[in-house]
């Protein structure tokens, strides 16, 4: 082996370790950041909800605004979780991508290999899994927002009963 060879075996093992790297810290970033947002909407809507129960009353007739914001809130939190597992999946895929293209391009090359390309079951599979989060985020989204529109029309609707 030259030495220009060991340079560049040196420079794509260290560039390996660096995207490596920094997928395992946007991984670790994105899971902190979801964490505390969830915990920050979901706790501050249905504390509010509970507010507006506990403090101003609800009339019998508007339960059901009520009761429909708190399943789709509930829902919501449900899928965030599920987008976060995905989230997890989706990132270990790109690290295992690295890692297979890392390993390719360091062995000697056979009709059976991939010579550093990702295999076609593995770019399926970070295609799922990004689909699957990008689903399971909208879907909370959409599922928080309209859950907190049926906090309001319980909000305004109780306020008007007791008017």
């Amino acid at each position: 082996m030259t030495a220009s060879n060991q340079e560049d075996k040196d420079t794509r093992y260290s560039n390996y370790l660096k995207e490596r790297e920094l997928y395992i810290k946007g991984y670790v970033e994105a899971q902190k950041d979801r964490d505390k947002t969830l915990v920050t909407l979901y706790s501050t809507s249905f504390g509010f909800s509970l507010t507006l129960v506990k403090f101003i009353g609800f009339s019998s007739q508007c339960v059901w605004p009520l009761a429909v914001s708190w399943i789709l809130l509930g829902c919501s939190l449900i899928s965030i979780l599920l987008s976060m597992i995905a989230s997890t999946n989706a990132w270990l895929a790109e690290v295992n991508s690295i890692d297979q293209s890392y390993q390719c391009d360091e062995t000697i090359s056979t009709s059976s290999e991939t010579n550093g390309q990702e295999t076609p079951e593995l770019q399926n599979d970070k295609r799922f899994l990004a689909s699957l989060t990008d689903f399971f985020n909208y879907s909370s989204y959409v599922l928080f927002i309209i859950g907190l529109l049926m906090l309001l029309i319980f909000a305004i609707n109780d306020l008007f009963t007791y008017s």
